[in-house]
Parts: structure tokens; C-alpha cells; sequence
């Protein structure tokens, strides 16, 4: 096997079998062997619900080795991350498609951590909230009562881009409109597993389902936006006054 790896423009052909309960190729994953550099490509694969396919680079040349990693993955279901996130959210639904570039040095947990940088696209679609009422809470962020006969607020489309970076997930700040309600979402994930979301309202005048003192169903969205931080599987409201001592 050394000899393999040390031979110059040896070339070889591989066929993988791979059995996961989460993800499930559809085609033989294929691997190319030249020289010192290892490539992988996997034409199809099944992972929650959405087709996705992908290719690997692992250049042995270096030490550490490079890896470089191509993926993407379209109509993936959100039900299956429900256990990742807040209990809030446990019935949540929708679906998810994301395409991705990344570059690591290094094989282990370790050395991948501390490398590992890239960006994707993600596009999320048909997305309900379920019991989770977020609107309500950015009402309440502005002291605004969000109206009772309001029904689960869909998030129908929304693109976002997502960076990693020294041993953080940053989710550039994104329009979305949920229930009529146009708001920015941005936030931050740290390796360590702490995560900050922000949820803002767009500052400008919109029709609204929420209710002012005054029984004007219009407002100006430019107050408090709703900031949550902790855990990612049980973040928690911070209130104003300690956001802004929270901000960098």
C-alpha cells in the first residue's frame, strides 16, 4: 500500500459501499487515487427526505493532509433536526436545501475544528413554526399584544448564507417575511456549542397583525428585536438591557 501511495501517476479506480440510517447513496460513491491525492465523488445520496451529492479532495502531499469538501443537499425535511433545536420547536416542518465549499487541514476531530472554513447557501421553504409563536414574542419584544386569532405564521421562502470560521457558524443577516411580517435574522454559532440568534423587524411602516393601545393595526417596526442566546437545544430570551451589555 505504500508503494500505491508514492507511486507517481498511478491512477486507480475504487467502489464504495456505504450503509448509513441517515444518509443512503443512491449511486456507488467512486474514488480516484493519483499520486498522493485522494478523490471521492458521490453522484446521489438520500438524507432526510432530500437528494444530494458531493465530492472530496484529500491531498496526502501535505502534512497535515488538505481535504477539500463539495456538497449539496435539496428538499431535505427540517423534522429530523427538531432534537437539535429548542424544545419550542419540536414541530417544526418544512423543508431545506443547501450547497456548500469547505477546506480543512488535517483527519481528526481536532484538526478539522480548528480548520475547517468554507461557506453555503441555504434555502429554507414552507416552514411552520407549530407552537412556537415568534411573531407574538417580537410583539411582546415592543410591548405590542399580538392578536389571538392570528393562525401559525409560514415562512414561505427564504435564502440565507452561512460562513465557517475560526471554530464559528455566522448566519449573514437575511430578510425573511413570516406571516406578512418582514424581519432580519442573523446569528452566530460557537464550536464550544453556545449560539446567538437576532430577529429584527424591518424599519419601515407595515400592515400588522399586532394591536397598539391605540387599536392602530399599524406600526412602526423599528423597536426591540427579539435577542436569544445559549445552548443551541435550549436557547432563552434575553431581555434588552442585557442584550446590549452582551454586544460586542
Amino acid at each position: 500500500m505504500s508503494e500505491a501511495w508514492t507511486t507517481a501517476e498511478r491512477s486507480t479506480v475504487l467502489k464504495f459501499n456505504i450503509n448509513s440510517p441517515s444518509t443512503r447513496p443512491t449511486k456507488s460513491p467512486r474514488a480516484a487515487i493519483a499520486g498522493r491525492i485522494v478523490r471521492v465523488s458521490v453522484e446521489g445520496f438520500r438524507a432526510g427526505g432530500g437528494r444530494g451529492a458531493g465530492n472530496l479532495q484529500v491531498d496526502l502531499t501535505a502534512s497535515p493532509p488538505r481535504v477539500v469538501v463539495d456538497a449539496q443537499l435539496n428538499g431535505a425535511a427540517l423534522a429530523p433536526l427538531a432534537n437539535r433545536l429548542p424544545p419550542a420547536l419540536d414541530k417544526i416542518r418544512g423543508t431545506y436545501s443547501a450547497a456548500g465549499h469547505y477546506e480543512m487541514v488535517g483527519l481528526t476531530a481536532g484538526e478539522i475544528s480548528s480548520s475547517i472554513h468554507g461557506h453555503a447557501s441555504l434555502l429554507l421553504r414552507g416552514v411552520s413554526f407549530a407552537e412556537f409563536d415568534l411573531l407574538g414574542a417580537l410583539a411582546r419584544a415592543q410591548g405590542k399584544t399580538p392578536e389571538p386569532s392570528r393562525t401559525d405564521p409560514v415562512l414561505r421562502s427564504a435564502s440565507f448564507v452561512v460562513r465557517v470560521e475560526d471554530r464559528r457558524v455566522t448566519l449573514a443577516e437575511s430578510p425573511v417575511v413570516i406571516g406578512g411580517i418582514p424581519l432580519r435574522i442573523s446569528g452566530v454559532y460557537e464550536f464550544g456549542g453556545m449560539a446567538d440568534v437576532r430577529i429584527a423587524p424591518e424599519v419601515r411602516r407595515a400592515a400588522s397583525p399586532w394591536t397598539l393601545a391605540s387599536g392602530d393595526p399599524s406600526l412602526s417596526l423599528e423597536a426591540n428585536p427579539i435577542h436569544l442566546s445559549g445552548p443551541l437545544d435550549r436557547l432563552a430570551l434575553v431581555r434588552p438591557a442585557e442584550a446590549v451589555r452582551q454586544a460586542p
